[in-house]
């Protein structure tokens, strides 16, 4: 139900309308895009770690990944060592990410002349029929991404449990099919009367933090995880041993202020793009440090 409140609001209001409503500065993902072309600096090797709705980092099993730093275009480009099976699921969900878009781009473009041809008491019925209509020529590539998401699940939940974790992926994955399913038949269904109760919803402060969440989390712009200097408020340096002796640079980044309480525990484990606040840690050779210095021009405390 959730997602269905997002993608509602999502597909109805610009990143310009909802950094305006909730009072921030949301990423633009098609603005990231053009200075990704930009950013032509070498790669740094280290590990990297996403701790979401936590109030202080704890150290877990991090990704091997490439770091490319632009103080020009104030981003941090993170690009992970993925294997080929990986790879592959990810040129999938991007080639139908782009489908869709290419899809909503005509019928918004469509809709618009419409809207100047059409008279104001036939217009809602006109938009109820499109939206109808859109929703139908999405389904079957949302579920497409839902069977995706299961081979996602099941190859992640293989990485870190074994066998174990390989059947708990299976049922998780298969769960998480229908319930994708089941939220797709609901938005279709639902599509022509779903606005008004949308617009009674958007300033509740689950669904702000759920919106906020859907531009931070999903930070992943043509296959590379990228942090830029919207949501950032703090950056901190710190320098730790390893058992061995050896010193590595830790680079917390820190995004939104507010502190998680138990009930923003709750809510995350039920809506998946819940915000309250974010850290990327990167973890690397303390003679990179010259390197990450002022990439974001932040006030840093």
């Amino acid at each position: 139900m959730f997602d269905i409140i997002k993608q509602n609001i999502l597909k109805r209001y610009s990143i310009e309308e909802l950094s305006e409503i909730y009072g921030v500065s949301l990423p633009n993902r098609e603005e990231i895009l053009q200075k990704i072309k930009n950013v032509n600096s070498e790669k740094i090797e280290a590990s990297c770690y996403d701790v979401l709705n936590k109030n202080s980092f704890v150290k877990a099993s991090g990704e091997k990944c490439y770091i490319k730093v632009s103080k020009e275009e104030n981003l941090l480009v993170i690009e992970g060592k993925m294997g080929i099976l990986q790879r592959l699921l990810l040129m999938l969900m991007m080639f139908i990410n782009g489908i869709l878009e290419k899809i909503n781009a005509f019928f918004d473009g469509l809709i618009l002349k419409i809207k100047l041809k059409i008279p104001a008491n036939l217009l809602n019925i006109v938009l109820a029929i499109f939206s109808i209509l859109t929703a139908l020529i999405f389904v079957p590539f949302l579920i497409l991404k839902a069977i995706i998401n299961i081979f996602v699940i099941v190859r992640n939940s293989m990485a870190s449990g074994g066998i174990l974790g390989l059947i708990i992926g299976i049922i998780v994955g298969i769960f998480s099919f229908f319930f994708q399913l089941f939220l797709i038949l609901i938005a279709t269904l639902l599509s022509p009367v779903i606005n008004k109760v949308v617009d009674g919803l958007i300033l509740r402060d689950c669904i702000k933090k759920m919106i906020i969440g859907h531009f931070v989390i999903d930070n992943i712009i043509d296959g590379k995880a990228v942090v830029s200097p919207n949501m950032v408020t703090k950056i901190d340096y710190e320098i730790k041993s390893t058992l061995l002796g050896k010193e590595k640079l830790y680079i917390i980044i820190k995004e939104g202020e507010g502190r998680v309480s138990i009930m923003d525990r709750i809510k995350a484990l039920i809506v998946p793009t819940y915000f309250v606040n974010k850290q990327t840690v990167i973890v690397t050779d303390v003679s990179n440090q010259d390197k990450f210095d002022n990439v974001f021009k932040i006030n840093n405390k």
